[in-house]
């Protein structure tokens, strides 16, 4: 897992719809920068499970 425990901690605070903003964020903010490396991968992922 990447996210940190307070990370996971925040993110169970989060509505779904706040969880799905960050997914899209996420997302979004790695097509920005052209770069897919595995720990954006993972961290995508694990947001994307806990939303």
């Amino acid at each position: 897992m990447d996210l940190s425990a307070i990370d996971r901690l925040a993110l169970s605070t989060f509505t779904p719809e706040e969880k799905q903003s960050l997914y899209q964020l996420l997302c979004g903010a790695m097509h920005v920068d052209g770069n897919r490396d595995a720990r954006e991968l993972a961290i995508i992922s694990e947001v994307k499970f806990l939303a």
